[in-house]
């Protein structure tokens, strides 16, 4: 059998799946706004407000989506020639979603049109205040509603207001307004919603995954100065885009504790090369702020060993890192992890981020802890909640009793057999026809079984795994000690095929991820 259909099996594809899937795309595959059940009155809104001089407000979110969102309808409004107002809340000192105190203020500055995006679908109180000051409010959002939907002037929402539902980002939905405004697709406004479609994590199938495809494409060709400046020039693609620009983005709404975070859509909207490099460099240092912070984060938790069946933790750590914190111990750990720190703005309140694998729902855990809840919100594998600082014990043991009841259900990697004579080039190609690869359609994992260990190579004093396998072909392992591999005659490998330049070499690397003694 060959390798593309050995692939084709491994993802249950068929042949005539393969070609739709990797058929050539165009802009014409973008679907057309007016999917949207609100999108005339939306439109026609804006226009009015446009016509009118009225004063026009974006009201955005602190991640990446919500920057994307909020750059994507501010560069809009520029290409139409009308200069709009646009706000990034502090995670910090706004929290998140338009609330009635930001409201306030945009009433008495004048503004008589809001819009709201990445945001808005529960913001009852704030619409509701918004609509008796006078200030129509246009919620474009992607989030879970309620079953009642707030009293806003028009609705944008790709799952409860589309004729063709499909669960993406916030940033598609803003996109999606950009083309009935501008009456056409604007490049660098569609890479903007690709990066935040991966950012935000959203499934890579149907318009998702045509979108990021044409993101990609778009980036690479037009090679867009601030893109080019968060990936350091890579080539683009969805690892780049995932591992390397929206971390950075995040970084920002992560550290920030003030309004500066609103520099960031004056990046992405910037078309002056010295503004641009100016804050790139802002941007950069926040980045290795957050990094050095998370490395000591992470020390400092590192003799987080517990019997218990999951991890409760109340830490010092700044808030905005306290996910990153929970992500890694979740990768360390594999149990049903909350961190919770210090509230800055109420010392009576925990805040807490959670994270989770299959087996174990947040959501669901949040539903039957609903006694402890000052606030909360999320879906299965992750979320966020605020406590009474009183109740962290009783949280604990109740978070620790159900993690009991619902262990995580520990599943081994689906992975497609494959022979070291499969490392090559043109199998490398194969595989990335099929990207991007990402939610719900995840990279292939491959095993390598049997392979002797006398014929390992290593580097770093003997740390880490390096054996060639061909002239510009290894195997690529780090933090497998000689002293420890050893030990075993024969092992099975599991991991990905995956590309890098050394000292101005491109190699195709088999990047070891797991490494176990072998039956053979």
């Amino acid at each position: 059998m060959d390798f593309l259909q050995r692939l084709l099996d491994h993802y249950q594809m068929s042949e005539s799946d393969y070609q739709a899937w990797t058929r050539p795309l165009t802009l014409l595959d973008i679907p057309s706004p007016t999917i949207f059940d609100d999108l005339d009155k939306a439109v026609a809104r804006i226009k009015k407000a446009i016509d009118g001089n009225e004063k026009i407000v974006i009201y955005g979110d602190y991640d990446c989506d919500g920057v994307m969102s909020t750059s994507i309808m501010v560069k809009t409004f520029a290409l139409l020639g009308v200069n709009v107002g646009y706000y990034l809340p502090s995670r910090y000192l706004d929290g998140y979603g338009l609330n009635v105190t930001k409201t306030k203020e945009m009433a008495e500055k004048g503004y008589s049109l809001i819009i709201t995006v990445d945001n808005g679908i529960s913001a009852f109180d704030a619409i509701n205040l918004a609509n008796e000051l006078g200030i129509d409010v246009i919620v474009t959002d992607h989030h879970e509603a309620l079953p009642t939907l707030p009293s806003a002037y028009a609705i944008m929402h790709p799952v409860i207001k589309s004729k063709v539902p499909s669960y993406s980002c916030g940033a598609y939905v803003a996109f999606m307004l950009s083309i009935a405004l501008l009456g056409r697709i604007d490049d660098y406004l569609l890479s903007l919603a690709g990066i935040a479609t991966i950012s935000d994590m959203m499934p890579l199938s149907g318009v998702n995954r045509d979108v990021v495809r044409l993101a990609i494409e778009t980036i690479n060709r037009n090679k867009y100065p601030q893109l080019s400046v968060l990936s350091e020039n890579a080539e683009i693609d969805e690892k780049v885009i995932g591992m390397a620009i929206a971390p950075k983005i995040n970084a920002v709404g992560r550290m920030v504790e003030n309004n500066t975070i609103n520099r960031l859509v004056k990046f992405f909207i910037s078309q002056d090369a010295a503004e641009i490099n100016e804050l790139a460099g802002w941007l950069s240092a926040i980045n290795l702020e957050r990094r050095s912070l998370m490395k000591e984060a992470s020390q400092n938790h590192a003799d987080v060993v517990t019997e218990e069946p999951a991890i409760v933790l109340l830490t010092a750590e700044k808030e905005g890192l306290i996910g990153l914190l929970a992500n890694r111990l979740l990768n360390l750990h594999h149990k049903p992890i909350v961190v919770f720190t210090q509230s800055l703005d109420n010392p009576e309140l925990l805040k807490g981020s959670a994270r989770s694998e299959e087996g174990f729902n947040i959501a669901k855990a949040f539903q039957s802890l609903e006694r402890f809840m000052q606030t909360s919100g999320g879906h299965g594998l992750a979320g966020g909640l605020s406590i009474r600082k009183q109740d962290f014990a009783e949280f604990k043991a109740a978070f620790l009793e159900l993690a009991k009841a619902y262990p995580i259900e520990k599943k081994q990697p689906k992975t497609l057999e494959i022979s070291l004579t499969d490392v090559t080039w043109e199998h490398y190609a194969l595989i990335r026809s099929l990207s991007p690869f990402g939610q719900e359609f995840p990279a292939p994992k491959f095993l390598l079984k049997g392979l002797k260990t006398a014929t390992f190579s290593y580097l770093s004093m003997d740390h880490h795994i390096s054996t060639n396998i061909g002239m510009d072909t290894r195997l690529l392992g780090f933090n497998f000690p000689k002293k420890d591999v050893s030990e075993y005659k024969y092992v099975d490998l599991v991991g990905e095929l995956e590309t890098n330049v050394f000292k101005g070499r491109k190699y195709l690397n088999f990047r070891i991820g797991t490494l176990t003694r072998s039956e053979r």
